[in-house]
């Protein structure tokens, strides 16, 4: 394990998305250094550029504890779905490492919703942490939020610490390989059969 979360997150052209990204992973390595060595790791290309996909990404994705997913409406997208194949990607690790945690009830998948949580897929709010940030209306994150994101750097932690005691080979990362929309139905399949959550209250 060499990171304690990986961002998952599309690319931002205007400064409001690409501020809180940069603002979101500012604070929750500030509280994961309380707790653990491991940083989040954040594509920092993918800020300047936009779409950036590679085996680099593929290891860092294996080689962390958690995945954090800045939620907004794009982010499933069947134009441009390199998030989607990042999150396929660590719902097969999940998979395969839930099954040697103790506690089988920890996902390894966060989303933190900037925008748009009337949209998230079904499966997502059934069977994930969901945080609404989508409230904010300035990248700075401040008072009650801050609590939120430290809470969430507690949880990575306590997932680490069970990932570490668990029979992992992070050695195998080298060679991880994220699904390709060319190649696998699944992502495409996964695109067309997203159910969307429509809240009647807000969700908390």
């Amino acid at each position: 394990m060499k990171y304690a979360c990986f961002i998952s997150y599309r690319h931002f052209k205007e400064s409001f998305g690409s501020n809180f990204v940069q603002e979101f992973v500012s604070v929750l390595n500030e509280f994961l250094e309380l707790y653990m060595n491991e940083k989040a790791f954040l594509d920092e290309e993918r800020l300047k550029t936009g779409e950036f996909f590679n085996q680099r990404l593929a290891e860092a994705i294996c080689n962390s504890a958690c995945m954090i997913i800045i939620y907004t409406p794009k982010h499933f997208s069947k134009q441009k779905p390199y998030c989607t194949c990042e999150y396929m990607a660590m719902k097969r690790l999940e998979k395969k490492r839930i099954l040697k945690l103790k506690d089988k009830g920890k996902g390894l998948i966060i989303t933190v919703v900037l925008r748009g949580i009337d949209q998230l897929p079904k499966e997502i709010v059934n069977n994930r942490h969901v945080i609404d940030f989508s409230a904010l209306i300035e990248p700075k994150i401040k008072g009650n939020l801050r609590r939120r994101i430290e809470e969430i750097a507690r949880y990575i932690f306590d997932v680490s610490m069970e990932l570490r005691q668990a029979d992992i080979d992070w050695n195998t990362c080298s060679n991880y390989i994220i699904p390709s929309e060319e190649e696998e139905e699944e992502v495409a399949k996964w695109l067309d059969e997203i159910d969307v959550f429509s809240p009647k209250l807000p969700l908390r």
